[in-house]
């Protein structure tokens, strides 16, 4: 009983799954999905911040002094 509750689950989409499907489906023009899809993520968010972190961007300044 528990395997099939698990096989059930395995088959159903996934909100990701679902929502990206519906975002392809929706009736938007090419444009904006390609705006839409350029958009920043949280997680290159992170990694801009990072980059322009000043005690990043010193130690990349050593190692660079060093080569």
């Amino acid at each position: 009983m528990i395997k099939d509750k698990q096989e059930e689950d395995e088959k159903q989409t996934t909100l990701k799954e679902s929502a990206k499907d519906d975002f392809y489906k929706a009736d938007i023009s090419d444009k904006t999905k390609q705006l839409l899809g350029t958009l920043p993520t949280r997680k290159k968010k992170i990694l801009n911040e990072k980059d322009e972190n000043p005690f990043f961007k010193k130690i990349k300044e050593e190692v660079a002094n060093k080569a």
